[in-house]
Parts: C-alpha cells; structure tokens; sequence
C-alpha cells in the first residue's frame, strides 16, 4: 500500500496546484496546507502567507512520504 502513496505522489512532482494554508510551524519554519484532492504540502515559510490562505505553489520533490514545494 505504501509503495502505491509514493508512486502517486512522485507523480505530483512539478505539477502546480493551489493549497489551504491549516498550519505554520514557528520552529520548522514551515507551512503547510492541503490540496484539493487532500495531499499535505510543505513549503518555506513567507511572513505574507497566513492561515486559510489560498495559495499556488509549485511541487519540486517528495521527501519519503512529504511533498515540498515553493510558492509561486
């Protein structure tokens, strides 16, 4: 099953998509939000981006199970 996951977010990878912005980790300095079929992306954090943002961002790799990314 988990090989299944990996595959289907390794297919994700360059693709972009628009996520909700649910956290901000202070610590990590990361965001994190979901898109709308609920894949988790993390992306640098940006003082402009606050919770229950919309925003674009660009998928660039697959971190194990993680997907990063970068706001566009």
């Amino acid at each position: 099953m988990y090989e299944i996951i990996q595959k289907r977010n390794q297919l994700m990878i360059g693709r972009e998509e628009v996520i909700m912005v649910s956290k901000i980790d202070e610590e990590t300095g990361e965001i994190s939000g979901r898109t709308r079929n609920f894949k988790e992306i993390y992306i640098p954090k940006n003082e402009r981006i606050q919770l229950g943002d919309l925003i674009p961002v660009k998928i660039l790799e697959l971190d194990r199970w993680v997907l990063r990314g970068q706001n566009i």
